[in-house]
């Protein structure tokens, strides 16, 4: 990892930026302290796949089957009556 100054920086950038090409990372300081890191794109190959939503519509009609959603009740009225059901 190479470190520089960001006056440093900015007098050879064209310098810099070949060795975060290179892979390399570059650390930049102001006063002693870091201010910014660069480091090199991700290419396409190294990107983390995209995560896979869940199918809520069909995970609810494993679980319930198709005719849940054709009842002409209320789902309050559906939770009311699995409540009344249940000991306390």
């Amino acid at each position: 990892m190479k470190t520089a100054t960001v006056e440093d920086f900015t007098a050879h950038v064209a310098d810099y930026l070949g060795c975060v090409e290179a892979g390399e990372e570059v650390t930049l300081s102001r006063e002693g302290r870091v201010v910014a890191r660069m480091s090199p794109a991700q290419s396409p190959a190294q990107a983390k796949p995209p995560v896979a939503k869940p199918d809520f519509k069909a995970r609810f009609l494993a679980m319930w089957g198709a005719d849940a959603l054709a009842s002409t009740e209320s789902v309050s009225a559906q939770f009311e009556t699995l409540r009344s059901d249940r000991p306390l």
